[in-house]
């Protein structure tokens, strides 16, 4: 699959997909790039998905990042960006409150909203969270995320989207090939890497 244009775009990080940034700082691009690891299928499965849900119901919430445009061809999806990557702002060992006061209401917000939209969001971590120009909490990558309705998920195509520790996590819990996300929900609130481990606070009260 083809990159972004080197001499406009910069590598953040990889993982399932490549994540790019224009060197303006105006975008961010998610590249979903095929390989040994991440075979077509996989990789594919994970763009639509992705590409539904964000530009689907939950386009209208606050922390949707805004919409750009996709390449159906490269599976490759453009967010309007303008900010600062939560991990980024750990990194450096700075807090997230000096870039967006109120990021842990915000955060709660959407945890709340995911409860309501009856989502299953995985990738919690700092990674898929950034503050844009506005001062707002956005999260991407919902590459692995369901729907209630959509339990228990078949997991052969869903399984490489894991990291290992998930997955260590989900494999004594597979029945006949599928597994319920709910309680994936609660290890990946218990878990994260937010700092004074804010999201098992927010998982109380969201329950």
């Amino acid at each position: 699959m083809r990159e972004p244009m080197s001499d406009n775009w910069e590598l953040v990080r990889q993982g399932l997909f490549y994540l790019y940034k224009a060197k303006d700082n105006s975008y961010i691009c998610t590249a979903y790039i095929e390989r040994p690891t991440h075979p077509m299928i996989v990789v594919r499965t994970a763009f639509i998905r992705d590409l539904n849900l964000i530009t689907g119901p939950l386009s209208t919430h606050r922390w949707c990042p805004k919409f750009g445009k996709d390449d159906r061809d490269g599976w490759r999806i453009y967010l309007r960006f303008g900010g600062h990557f939560c991990q980024d702002i750990l990194d450096r060992n700075e807090t997230i409150d000096q870039y967006c006061p109120d990021w842990q209401e915000q955060l709660a917000q959407m945890c709340m909203d995911f409860r309501k939209e009856k989502i299953y969001k995985i990738a919690m971590n700092p990674e898929y969270f950034f503050i844009d120009e506005e001062k707002n909490l956005k999260t991407f990558g919902f590459f692995n995320s369901f729907h209630y309705l959509e339990q228990p998920v078949m997991m052969e195509l869903v399984m490489p989207t894991f990291t290992q520790e998930e997955i260590r996590f989900i494999r004594p819990r597979i029945q006949q090939d599928r597994f319920d996300f709910k309680p994936l929900e609660e290890f990946i609130y218990h878990n994260s890497m937010w700092p004074d481990n804010i999201l098992a606070e927010i998982y109380k009260k969201c329950t």
